[in-house]
């Protein structure tokens, strides 16, 4: 992503308003700073939490690199893809509670837009399932928040 003709066309991206959405793993966050330098003005969606290594629970590292792509302010966060990366047997709140916790904590409700994963999600306990990790999570929050995370945010982000 940090090769000269992938920012270029990044670059024409940008010229025409169009989006872009980054899909890596979390050890490639260290790139997606150096590439986002490139594009401070650019909206960004990052996929999939960047696919935390939510199955090992290291969160310390993957939290201090979210915290710092947060500073970006036009980078949202699509709130999907977690259930794959985590053992198949999850609980939802012991296991994906501390790390959307550090997402709202770094991007707030107004930056975290729902996915479903779908298909994919199906391998890791299915399309209700992982849904339901989100609803309950967001349970709590007020209404507005939980509508901006489950449809407006994204809407406004890809401009439907």
């Amino acid at each position: 992503m940090l090769r000269p003709a992938f920012l270029d066309g990044i670059r024409a991206l940008l010229a025409l308003n169009f989006r872009y959405d980054i899909l890596v793993y979390a050890h490639q966050l260290p790139q997606v700073l150096a590439f986002l330098e490139h594009f401070p003005d650019m909206p960004f969606m990052l996929d999939h939490l960047a696919k935390p290594p939510i199955r090992s629970g290291t969160l310390a590292v993957w939290q201090e690199y979210m915290r710092r792509v947060a500073a970006f302010p036009r980078v949202m966060v699509k709130v999907s893809g977690m259930v794959t990366e985590a053992d198949w047997q999850w609980k939802e709140k012991e296991v994906f509670y501390p790390w959307l916790d550090a997402l709202v904590e770094a991007f707030g409700s107004e930056r975290l837009c729902y996915g479903s994963d779908w298909p994919v999600c199906q391998l890791a306990g299915g399309y209700a399932r992982q849904h339901h990790v989100v609803t309950s999570y967001f349970q709590e929050f007020s209404l507005e928040e939980r509508e901006k995370v489950m449809g407006h945010n994204a809407a406004d982000f890809y401009q439907l």
